[in-house]
């Protein structure tokens, strides 16, 4: 639950800074970054995972 709390409020203070400095289009940018990191962790994990049999064939 900690981390979940840290991960959100940097996440909320990345965004503001972000909008702050740069604008829309950098918040835009930071939440594709994002995006782009979470799916690129599920490949990663898919391509470790064995195949496991369906059903045996009797």
């Amino acid at each position: 639950m900690t981390c979940t709390f840290l991960g959100g409020s940097a996440g909320s203070w990345l965004g503001t800074r972000a909008y702050v400095q740069l604008g829309w289009g950098a918040v835009c940018g930071l939440i594709a970054l994002a995006a782009y990191l979470v799916g690129r962790h599920g490949r990663q994990d898919d391509r470790d995972a064995q195949p496991q049999p369906i059903g045996t064939a009797r």
